[in-house]
């Protein structure tokens, strides 16, 4: 008969003293190797009377042994105890019967010492760790919840610091420390105080070390129980290897607020919504077109009722008018409810691009040139007086000269004429300058205020209805135009530092991230830039 049957009993680390108060964890381990051996009587424990019981649990699992490829039955088998008093204490044997024979563990002393940093600090402080799988797939998602347990509700509060040890085999997706409500169960208060979501990177038994955890009142550390993991590995399929291990869904939507232009930028959203262990190297992508570039996107997380959705807002830029099919690429992952290889074919979404001629979008000031420039033909009371009275002055010389008199008149007249008109043409310029600096400077004013928000898809908005004020302004119908504008009126310098500043903010437009700081300072140098605009026009 091929088979072996094992049962240990031990203290975390097979420690043998303890200081008084201090949690004393035991594990028992029961295997039953063989399909041949027939467990008959459950697994007898040693006897706690002497003990405090904090907590205890048991977890059944099955596996196949990676060497022999025999059925593995485990039970694996925790108490937390707290002795009563300082002293020696015996922990007892555990046993099993196993086709009528029996199996049983020796005793052993473990030694309590009165005195030590948890009695001296009445902080009865305890950590556990527990995890949600023990058999996991290789690289699938596993939760560990550290849970921190107390008879003085005070002692939670003590905890300052809890870490997870590195382990080359574990990989840490996420590490949550905000501290959940306090429970309590007959005299023990408890309180979850951190959850790791890890993911075993090898096959075999992995280990999670001990959860550490640091006190505010002293150097003591508190140092929780740790878990053998059996990782199953993943099957090997002909062109599926993946190492996504969960279950997922993708869609995938196009901006519905305009249509796709070409040469601008477009956003294509793609949303993969599930359960596993995707990390940000695993996202979906894009399929590359010759009609149209694809920029690194911008990636948003959400907690749904079917785990976390990954919002992925992808720019493209449309290089031809007409149809576009914007594609993801297949996706596939290693299922573990199902225990096989499952992809998802390419989502489409279908857009038809326009030439920017054709956009009928754009935002853009009109200016009534009726409201600042008054008609030439209209005189104030003012200037009528002024008029009579200049009449009044040269009436008595028409006697003495009529035709002189007469010339000298029109000549004063026509120059007063052409006074009045200069002056009145050079307000009309100054009010139409400041209307525009008023207009520039308020949508300088909003991108600022975006900047300061971090609503950069807004300030992006604002910065497209200033160019498009640019064009209105210089009579222009594209860059080029108000470049060449630019340069007739304020100079070569300006009109290329105008470029530069155009350049740098278009190209943020699909950068994955955005940084203040950096915003900040091209706001401000387009501000310097529009105001030498300004004053030359």
């Amino acid at each position: 008969m091929l088979g072996q049957v094992t049962i240990s009993v031990q203290t975390e680390k097979g420690r043998k003293e303890f200081a008084e108060n201090e949690p004393i964890l035991v594990n028992v381990i029961l295997q039953v190797k063989g399909k041949d051996l027939h467990q008959q009587t459950p697994l007898r424990l040693f006897s706690t009377s002497k003990f405090e019981v904090l907590e205890q649990g048991s977890e059944q699992s099955s596996f196949y042994d990676e060497k022999t490829g025999i059925l593995v039955n485990q039970i694996h088998y925790q108490t937390l105890l707290r002795a009563k008093k300082s002293g020696k204490y015996k922990i007892g044997s555990a046993s099993v019967e196993v086709n009528d024979k029996l199996y049983y563990t020796e005793p052993f002393d473990i030694q309590v010492y009165e005195g030590g940093a948890y009695a001296e600090n009445k902080n009865d402080l305890s950590l556990k760790l527990t995890v949600d799988n023990r058999s996991p797939y290789q690289n699938e998602k596993v939760v560990a919840v550290v849970t921190a347990y107390s008879k003085n509700i005070d002692a939670l509060k003590k905890i300052r610091k809890i870490s997870l040890p590195h382990h080359p085999k574990i990989k840490v997706l996420h590490s949550d420390f905000s501290k959940e409500i306090v429970e309590k169960n007959d005299d023990i208060h408890s309180q979850v105080v951190a959850v790791f979501t890890l993911s075993p990177e090898a096959s075999g038994w992995v280990k999670i070390p001990s959860i550490q955890g640091e006190m505010n009142t002293n150097s003591a550390k508190l140092v929780s129980n740790s878990i053998q993991l059996q990782v199953k590995d993943i099957p090997i399929a002909e062109k599926k290897k993946s190492e996504v291990v969960g279950n997922y869904e993708i869609n995938i939507r196009a901006d519905e607020k305009k249509p796709p232009i070409v040469g601008q930028p477009y956003s294509v959203f793609v949303t993969i919504e599930g359960e596993g262990n995707l990390v940000e190297k695993h996202l979906p992508t894009l399929k590359k077109s010759a009609h149209y570039k694809v920029f690194p996107p911008k990636v948003t997380q959400n907690k749904t009722n079917k785990g976390t959705a990954h919002i992925l807002e992808y720019i493209i830029l449309p290089k031809k008018a007409g149809t576009l099919q914007v594609k993801t690429e297949s996706f596939i992952f290693f299922n573990p409810i199902t225990e096989s290889y499952q992809e998802i074919a390419p989502k489409l979404v279908v857009l038809n691009s326009i030439l920017p001629e054709e956009d009928t979008s754009s935002d853009v000031v009109e200016h009534d040139s009726k409201d600042i420039l008054p008609s030439n033909n209209q005189l104030s009371k003012e200037e009528k007086k002024d008029s009579y009275n200049f009449f009044q002055q040269i009436r008595p010389y028409l006697q003495y000269g009529f035709p002189v008199v007469l010339l000298v008149a029109v000549f004063l007249i026509l120059r007063k004429k052409k006074h009045h008109n200069k002056k009145h043409l050079s307000a009309a310029e100054q009010g139409i300058s400041s209307d525009i600096s008023k207009r520039v400077m308020a949508y300088l004013d909003e991108m600022f205020l975006s900047v300061t928000e971090r609503d950069f898809d807004n300030y992006f908005t604002v910065y497209h209805k200033l160019s498009m004020y640019m064009e209105k302004i210089f009579s222009a119908n594209d860059d080029e135009g108000i470049l060449g504008a630019i340069e007739n009126q304020c100079g070569r310098n300006i009109s290329e530092r105008y470029k530069e500043i155009h350049q740098k903010i278009r190209l943020e437009k699909f950068a994955p991230h955005h940084d203040t700081e950096h915003f900040y300072e091209l706001t401000q140098e387009l501000k310097t830039i529009m105001q030498s605009i300004i004053a030359e026009i």
